[in-house]
């Protein structure tokens, strides 16, 4: 059977279509005509190369608008400056930026990955241009729950309460049962003044963890800023007991104890605050942390956790440091300090002495040093990088109370005085100081210095519990007769001794001060539970078992303070 024709193959020779002629052989070009054209191509594949470039330089070329991007519209990311970082921190945001290149053309997904690890890095730096990264992650992938999160902190902590807030709340709508995210945002209306949408949103998280710790320190902010301080204190006190390293709790609670007159237990508070914050579990926040590569960073991050009694975390936070810089000095320092509280006193020398030769003129590592080579026993060259520290930085309130209280533990306290008033001078708001110029003013027979210096100290620190218990001891055993005043003693020490948490110095000088006002069956009781109290202390339990004795034959004490105080330690 005969093929019928078609279209595309029409069979020779029949009628109503001839049949095609045969092709033409090429015509043979001319030699101009042909470079013409070789030199077309290359500049047409030139061009085309300059404008993927730029393209690709410029890409994306959009602008973000005011609220979180709600299409797939990018935000240039122009990286800001980084010659004040160290090589290596440069290094790991120039990764993660070409990183975001290399993906111009791949998968949403995977870009949207990329974006938001620039953002990440960049906003563990502190660096501005963390938002468009992050704003272009949260683009590509609107159902993610990192983006906006890692959006809101930036805007946190650049006090954005505004954006921060349309951030956090993007991100929670993406997974509401996040703890963390419910505390910023609790925190967010405490900062914008609104303490009751900040409680609406700690009792949503009080359901699901009653027994975190950042959310009843909240929970005590609230009712502090609603004036309800007993509240306040509970909450505060919760938090406490949650988190004891959070020793700025006791300022906070001291402050609630003032407002309500309760000036006792404001003092026992002051005497116990400290600087470690409330810390926020919290994972995403971590990551940031971890990302960090600067040394100093993470001496910064092993300060927080020595604070908070992570040693071990600290510890190789710092070896970290060490590592990535070895030409960082304060690194050197901080582990050495660390090793030495761990009583790896070798090592510890050795780490400050590397301290010091990349930075000879540095008098806090000459301080350091000190400390370690005393407690090597070696008080001649502790006292000679003192020396060396005071020479390089007079002004430095540390250096002259560390000399003072170095020739008070040589029982040198002649030569302490005029280091322990110049730091009371450069620092006349430390109340410690003034108590460790006391102890030794009674050591050199001036006892009635003593006491005038404490009572100006007592009307300066009204609430400070240090004051309070050397002036008590001062009145109690001073050795001058005349300056003893047994009641007055007694009225000032019994409030803080009669807390259940009465520490051991408290209930000596409670015993010191019924003994000289001839109570001594009630000294005896009171020395008997500091003694009890001391059981790992051997210098302590010496002096107090000696005390004791005293009271039991109807002496008072002999001295304000125990001679082991006067001593070389150990």
């Amino acid at each position: 059977m005969a093929r019928r024709p078609t279209a595309d193959r029409p069979l020779p020779g029949r009628a109503g279509r001839p049949p095609q002629p045969p092709k033409s052989p090429p015509a043979v070009r001319r030699p101009a005509d042909s470079r013409r054209r070789r030199w077309g191509l290359a500049a047409l594949t030139l061009l085309g190369l300059v404008l993927l470039l730029a393209a690709l330089k410029a890409w994306p070329a959009l602008t973000a608008g005011p609220g979180l991007p709600s299409d797939a519209a990018l935000a240039a990311v122009i990286l800001p400056p980084m010659d004040h970082l160290s090589p290596a921190v440069r290094e790991q945001i120039n990764e993660a930026h070409r990183k975001v290149i290399d993906l111009a053309v791949a998968p949403t997904a995977e870009q949207a990955a990329a974006w938001g690890a620039l953002g990440q890095v960049l906003l563990a730096y502190g660096l501005d241009a963390a938002e468009p990264a992050l704003r272009n992650a949260v683009a590509l992938d609107p159902a993610a729950f990192r983006w906006p999160y890692y959006l809101g902190r930036h805007y946190h902590l650049q006090a954005d309460i505004p954006q921060a807030r349309a951030a956090y709340e993007t991100a929670l709508a993406q997974r509401p049962e996040d703890i963390p995210t419910q505390l910023r945002l609790a925190q967010l209306s405490l900062d914008a003044g609104e303490p009751r949408q900040a409680a609406a949103r700690l009792e949503a998280v009080a359901a699901q963890d009653p027994a975190n710790a950042y959310a009843q320190f909240l929970s005590g902010e609230v009712a502090a800023a609603l004036g309800d301080d007993n509240a306040a204190i509970v909450a505060y006190s919760r938090a406490l007991e949650l988190q004891p390293a959070a020793t700025r709790l006791h300022y906070l609670l001291a402050m609630a104890e003032r407002r309500l007159g309760r000036l006792e237990e404001a003092a026992a508070h002051l005497a116990r605050r400290g600087d470690v914050p409330v810390r926020l579990v919290d994972p995403l926040a971590a990551e940031l942390d971890g990302l960090r590569q600067s040394s100093q960073v993470l001496v910064q991050q092993a300060g927080v956790a020595e604070r908070e009694g992570r040693l071990t975390e600290a510890r190789q936070l710092l070896e970290r440091a060490v590592a990535l810089d070895p030409q960082d000095g304060a690194a050197r320092q901080n582990l050495g300090l660390l090793r030495y509280r761990s009583g790896e006193l070798p090592a510890a020398l050795s780490d400050l002495q590397a301290a010091i030769a990349l930075e000879p003129g540095n008098a806090r590592f000459q301080l350091s040093l000190a400390v370690i080579q005393e407690a090597a026993g070696r008080q001649d060259l502790a006292e000679v990088a003192l020396k060396d520290a005071l020479r390089l930085d007079p002004q430095d309130v540390d250096v002259q109370s560390g000399l003072a209280d170095f020739y008070r533990r040589g029982d040198r306290c002649p030569e302490a005085e005029a280091h322990a008033a110049a730091a009371i001078e450069l620092a006349p708001s430390r109340a410690l100081l003034r108590v460790q110029q006391a102890v030794c003013r009674v050591r050199s027979g001036e006892s009635r210095a003593a006491l005038q210096g404490l009572s100006a100290a007592r009307i300066d620190f009204p609430a400070d519990a240090s004051i309070a218990d050397a002036l008590a001891r001062v009145l109690a055993a001073a050795p001058d007769a005349a300056v003893r005043d047994p009641q007055a003693a007694v009225t000032l020490i019994a409030p803080l001794a009669q807390e259940a948490k009465a520490g051991i110095d408290v209930l000596e000088t409670m015993a010191m001060a019924l003994a000289s006002a001839d109570r001594f069956a009630e000294a005896i009781a009171y020395q008997e539970r500091a003694l009890a109290a001391a059981e790992d202390r051997p210098a302590w339990r010496s002096a107090l078992a000696a005390n004791l004795d005293r009271y039991r034959q109807g002496q008072s004490a002999a001295a304000p303070w125990p001679d082991f105080l006067y001593q070389p330690e150990p």
